[in-house]
């Protein structure tokens, strides 16, 4: 017979992504980890994977290190936001729950990045909430209208935001956005 601790030593392997709010309270974890274990029974794996498939994994932290990212921009060529470039890049490599919503997420985290570099942190930071609320979408985002009414309704997405994913939809790219990589706005 299975027994929970061997559950817990595994899910603690797999580093299963809790919500937020469960971040310090481990009873929480286990007691979700026992709910799991009480009704897929059949094998450590089956519960690991019951508890992935409801909350799914932790992204392993890539290259935090300062001088190896300055490495790396090195190793790009590219211009930095000190020299008059593109803000700090956006990662296209972010988790989303719908990979079709991954360039619609990317673009308005970069009109974001653009507007925090600009010295506007209140329009940075409802588009980074909007961009955050397009990758944790689980349904393939097909309108901007579908985003503000209903079950669809995304969290910090208000009519101008569907207006930028209605046209990021229909056109592919946003005009803001280009304006704002010309520097125009």
């Amino acid at each position: 017979m299975l027994k929970l601790a061997e559950v817990l030593s595994a899910v603690a392997a797999r580093e299963i992504k809790w919500p937020a709010h469960w971040a310090e309270d481990e009873s929480k974890k286990k007691q979700e980890a026992g709910k799991h274990f009480m009704n897929s029974a059949e094998s450590v794996e089956d519960t690991v994977e019951s508890l992935i498939a409801q909350f799914g994994v932790v992204e392993a932290k890539k290259k935090t290190n300062k001088k190896k990212r300055a490495e790396d921009e090195e190793d790009d060529g590219e211009e930095g936001a000190a020299e008059g470039g593109s803000p700090k890049k956006v990662k296209k490599t972010e988790t989303v729950a719908v990979e079709e919503n991954r360039d619609l997420a990317y673009a308005i985290k970069e009109m974001a990045d653009w507007c925090f570099k600009a010295g506007d942190p209140r329009k940075g930071g409802v588009y980074s909430k909007a961009a955050k609320a397009i990758r944790e979408a689980t349904y393939h985002i097909t309108s901007g209208k579908q985003t503000l009414k209903g079950s669809y309704k995304l969290p910090g997405v208000g009519k101008g935001i569907a207006e930028y994913i209605e046209e990021f939809i229909n056109s592919g790219t946003i005009v803001k956005l280009e304006k704002l990589r010309a520097g125009e706005v």
